[in-house]
């Protein structure tokens, strides 16, 4: 298969901030792009770049998609500058399917102009062509007049293209970096990265595959500054276990500088964090804080000086709810329990004022220990012993637990074959014992009951049948 060889020359705009704004303006450099097919082109002209005119302008860069039928969106674009609120519509092809989001509600092309003012924002969709190497132009316009033309292409089987967006802005002294991604329709393509124009700062590689590195640091530019200051005094005093906070403002000594607070010298429990109480560098706002600890010596042991109820009773709260004496004015004091049983614990309280910032009380429930497990009883009486040759037989026998929870299951377990033994289960718990045409004989009956924790009892008697 042959390959093409092509050539990608890149265009960027980088603007060095600086110290002041009329600097930044004037250190502004322009690199030039290209793509050329070294296969085709016999020479590989300059492309001229575009350039656009301050104030209300409404252009949307063309898309190229790499695939056929593909959606593709333009980024969003700000009505900012338009004169006058007026209307909207889209005019496309069929088959482009164009649509277009106007603050936040989407619109296809066709539909009925929609109102937009200057506050508007506009991003366009729609699908490439499906034959590689064409263009939909779809058109956005405006009741004032104004018509901005998006075209959408299909790259070609061979075509090549940009997938990156230029990083525009570098910062004096700070590193500069922007990967170029170049894009082929032919898989088997060589593309050749180059740079033209570009300021010496910066030093460009390609990288042999389809991408290149631009990079480097804007060296820095001299410039006078005042130094800055601090524009707030600190409290001087702070007390022990209690916040101490300095939330302070300074001055720079110019607008475009930023300011970085360190603590050169402070106590091991003062330390700079964010906050938003001030002004003060607006996106990153600072404060000196922390809570000043010292050992007290020759200071007396803190001592309860309460008396703990010692009578509890199963699933009742239990609190105990206790003071304390510090030993010193200034000391936080921190309880916790060294030794208690699991359903006890210390939790918050406001019934006093014991350390103010956290009341504590000890305080749970006993739980109740699990109720004793009891075996089941009959409370029926067994029957008659002595029936007639060919008589009926019935009996219901009934049981009772004085664990009301439990289940009772109730069985004969010895049984002639002429009777027959029903249990109506545990809402009940009785159990019915019938037959007809006794044969003669004497006849055992062993009728059981039992729950859920395996406690049984029997009911035994004999059925003479004469």
């Amino acid at each position: 298969m042959k390959s093409s060889l092509k050539a990608v020359l890149i265009i960027i705009l980088l603007s060095a901030a600086l110290s002041t704004p009329s600097e930044a303006a004037s250190l502004r450099y322009r690199i030039r792009k290209k793509i050329c097919d070294y296969n085709t082109d016999s020479v590989c002209p300059q492309s001229a770049g575009n350039t656009q005119d301050e104030g209300f302008a409404l252009v949307f860069p063309p898309a190229i998609s790499p695939t056929p039928s593909s959606i593709v969106s333009s980024e969003n674009t700000y009505l900012t500058g338009l004169a006058a609120p007026t209307t909207a519509w889209l005019e496309a092809p069929a088959e482009a399917t164009a649509t277009f989001l106007l603050d936040g509600t989407l619109y296809a092309a066709g539909d009925a102009p929609v109102d937009i003012t200057e506050s508007s924002v506009v991003m366009l969709t729609a699908t490439s062509p499906d034959t590689r190497g064409t263009s939909f132009t779809i058109l956005f316009h405006l009741g004032d007049g104004t018509t901005a033309t998006w075209l959408v292409s299909t790259l070609a089987e061979d075509g090549i293209m940009f997938a990156s967006t230029p990083q525009t802005v570098a910062y004096t002294g700070f590193p500069y970096g922007y990967l170029v991604e170049a894009y082929s329709g032919n898989p088997a393509a060589i593309l050749a990265l180059e740079a033209l124009d570009f300021p010496p700062w910066l030093t460009f590689i390609d990288n042999g595959d389809w991408t290149a590195q631009l990079s480097g640091s804007y060296p820095s530019v001299p410039f006078t500054l005042s130094p800055p200051t601090i524009t707030t005094s600190a409290p001087i005093a702070a007390q022990e276990g209690m916040p101490y906070n300095y939330d302070f403002t300074a001055d720079a000594g110019s607008t475009s500088a930023m300011l970085f607070p360190t603590l050169v010298q402070a106590p091991e429990w003062l330390h700079i964090q964010q906050t938003f109480g001030s002004d003060f560098n607006e996106s990153g706002n600072f404060v000196i804080s922390g809570i000043p600890q010292r050992n007290f010596v020759g200071t007396d042991a803190p001592t309860i000086t309460t008396s703990a109820p010692t009578a509890a009773q199963h699933g009742r709260i239990y609190t105990y709810d206790f003071t304390a004496n510090a030993g010193h004015a200034d000391i936080l004091l921190m309880a916790n329990l060294v030794e208690a049983p699991e359903w006890l614990g210390i939790q918050q309280s406001f019934a006093h004022d014991f350390n103010e910032a956290g009341k504590l009380v000890i305080a749970g429930v006993p739980p109740t220990p699990p109720e004793a497990n009891t075996a089941p009883t009959f409370t029926s009486s067994a029957p008659s012993s002595t029936v007639a040759i060919g008589s009926d037989f019935n009996y219901t026998a009934s049981a009772e637990d004085d664990n009301t929870v439990d289940v009772v299951v109730m069985e004969a377990t010895t049984l002639p074959a002429w009777l027959s033994f029903t249990y109506n289960g545990n809402w009940l718990r009785t159990g019915t014992l019938s037959g007809n045409n006794a044969p003669a004989g004497s006849h055992s009956v062993v009728l059981t009951i039992h729950d859920a924790s395996g406690a049984t009892a029997t009911q035994i008697f004999t059925i003479t049948v004469e």
